[in-house]
């Protein structure tokens, strides 16, 4: 029986890993809720918990203090303030915002500061967005595809329908009767030059 390759169970090696285990667990929930900090985290808020307030546990200098806590949370009409150094930017972010800024700093005397917080996050997002927008119709209409290079856009659109035999006055496309070797010639018949 004990030669048939079947382990038995042992009972302290058991407990042993789950202790480990359950140790382990409780090591990564401290770094977590500790912020990586040796300490917990702090609140300095008198009685936060509304059982902690209850009348025959709280003394008057209890409510006093709680009061004062609770008047304390009430922002002036100064608050709150952006204090550039609490958010520190990398020399490159500088340099891209640094125009934006400076036209901020003017725009809000007139628009005021909330409009002006609004501008300076859409502002550069709009510009960027219209900037890349007008690259790629750039390149779009530069580097069509055609017979000379295997690269580039193919561009299609609907012709207009043509109704007894009437092509539209100022045509966008070509409606000329196309012969067999017309169709997706990608330019070739139009060159200029090596022709025969």
């Amino acid at each position: 029986m004990a030669g048939d390759g079947v382990a038995k169970f042992d009972p302290k090696a058991h407990v042993e890993a789950t202790k480990a285990e359950w140790l382990r667990k409780q090591r990564v929930f401290r770094e977590m809720y500790y912020s990586k900090s040796k300490l917990p985290p702090m609140t300095i808020e008198p009685f936060p918990f509304e059982r902690e307030r209850l009348p025959f546990k709280m003394t008057a200098e209890d409510r006093a203090l709680r009061h004062q806590w609770i008047q304390d949370q009430v922002l002036s009409k100064n608050e709150p303030r952006y204090i550039p150094e609490l958010h520190p930017k990398n020399f490159f972010r500088r340099i891209y915002g640094a125009p934006w800024d400076y036209v901020t700093k003017y725009v809000t005397a007139s628009m005021g500061i909330e409009k002006a917080r609004l501008f300076r996050f859409m502002a550069p997002k709009a510009a960027m967005f219209i900037a890349g927008l007008c690259f790629i119709n750039d390149y779009m209409k530069h580097n069509e595809s055609s017979w000379e290079q295997a690269k580039g856009f193919n561009t299609y659109s609907n012709k207009l329908p043509i109704y007894n035999g009437e092509i539209p006055e100022n045509p966008s496309r070509d409606y000329r009767e196309k012969s067999g070797g017309d169709f997706y010639n990608r330019g070739f018949t139009s060159r200029t030059t090596h022709k025969l």
